[in-house]
This record gives structure tokens, sequence and C-alpha cells, in this order.
């Protein structure tokens, strides 16, 4: 065989044994950077922190069943609520609109319990027929939401790349029920949320996540009694929202 083709065929051998042989730290290295057009879905536990002695604003209102026909609204003082931090699962869909900038639906639900109590060295009734066992209840419900935060992504094109954000929020509500027997209503509500977390990439598509998002909302419940009343009671958990988990970007 000529010489020349023999050098051929040895430089050949040699490129294919070195990529056969190309250490495994340098494979490994490889991974998806975040730019402009990328997709990545997050799959987190979250941990949502409630405050434990919550606030609560409750006003009744009486359609006038026994004034006369003559509507009326009295506040009533003291009310307080407790709520347990609750650990679920959520699903985050993002895409990247420059390679900073992206935007990322969540969406999450649990079922929540909340109990109210009176303060009764402070507690106002408008009526003998409303005293403190009125709200010592526990009430439940499952609790849905979408938060869609628009996140600014430093160092994109890095392993290790932090974000922060902010965005709007949408809970509802379902099966909502009292130990005190009576109709419970929770309504639909808006809020906000701030953010900050990271992003570390692994080998190719995979990812870590950990996230801390601060709410901001206001929930309000309407309880109703068969005397022509209605209890609605006013609370801002703002909670704190803690999440770890994996991402795979596309």
């Amino acid at each position: 065989m000529p010489s020349h083709i023999r050098n051929k065929c040895g430089n050949a051998t040699v490129a294919m044994i070195c990529l056969a042989w190309t250490p495994s730290a340098v494979v490994q290295d490889v991974f998806v950077p975040k730019s402009a057009g990328l997709f990545k879905i997050d799959f987190r536990i979250t941990d949502s922190i409630i405050d434990k002695d919550l606030a609560v604003t409750v006003n009744y209102h009486n359609d006038g069943r026994f004034t006369g026909g003559v509507p009326f609204d009295l506040p009533i003082a003291g009310v307080h609520a407790k709520a347990a931090d609750t650990i679920v699962p959520a699903l985050g869909i993002e895409y990247f609109i420059t390679d900073h900038i992206s935007i990322e639906p969540i969406f999450g639900g649990t079922k929540q319990k909340t109990r109210t109590f009176v303060d009764s060295l402070i507690f106002v009734s408008p009526s003998p027929a409303i005293n403190a066992s009125n709200f010592n209840v526990v009430n439940s419900v499952f609790a849905y939401s979408a938060i869609v935060p628009i996140k600014y992504h430093f160092r994109p094109d890095a392993r290790f790349s932090p974000y922060i954000g902010a965005g709007m929020a949408y809970y509802w509500f379902a099966n909502e029920a009292s130990s005190s027997g009576q109709s419970l209503s929770v309504l639909d509500t808006w809020g906000y949320v701030a953010q900050f977390g990271f992003d570390y990439a692994l080998h190719g598509n995979w990812s870590i996540n950990l996230d801390v998002k601060q709410m901001f909302v206001e929930n309000e419940a309407v309880v109703t009694d068969p005397f022509g009343g209605a209890t609605t009671s006013t609370t801002k958990p703002d909670s704190l929202i803690i999440s770890a988990g994996f991402g795979y970007r596309f």
C-alpha cells in the first residue's frame, strides 16, 4: 500500500481512537444553555409557608329579615385564623423570549385547612346570636393556582444561572366545607408574586432548580346562614413558597 494512503489510514484510525477514548468528563460537560426560543419544563416540590396567626377582617351583613326589611352591616373584631403549611407538587412550563427573558406559567393545587378562632378579650359581636363559638371552626377547601412570572436570567449560557422575576397569580377554589355546617364560599382572587432562584445545568437537557416566591394575595370567604345573614371574612396570607425540582430543556 502506498505510503500516502497508509498515512491517511493511520491518521483516520488515530482520530477514531481519540474520539472513542474522549474522557468522560469532557462528554459530561455538554449541556443545553438558555437561549431564545427554548422551552423548559420544571417539576417541583413546593412548600407554602404561611403566617401562623392571620388577622381576619370580618363583616356581618343581614338582609333585614329581623329589622323591618332594613339591611345592615356590622364589623366583627377579634377574629384570627391559623393555616397549616402545605407541601405539594407543581408544574412549570417556561419559554425563553430572549436569551435573558422568559415567561413561566406554573400550576399547582392542594387541599387546605384553616382554623378560625377569636380573641375573647376583644371579640365584638353585633348580636347575641353571634358569639365566639361561631368562629371556632375548621374550614377546608381545594385551592388551585396559576402563577405567571416574567423572569430575567443572569448568565444564560453558564451552567449556574440565577434569575429574578415578578408577575401575576390567579387562585380558584372548590369543594368548600365548614365544620359549622353553614354554607361556605371562597371567592376566586388575583394576586402578585416576586421571586428569585437559580438553575444548575446537568448533563444534556437536564437541570435542577431552586426557587423562592413571595406571594401577595387577599382571600375572601363568605359564610351564609338561614337567617338572612352573610359573614364575609378577608385575610392576607402572603405566603412564602420555596420550591426545588428538576427541569428538562428542549
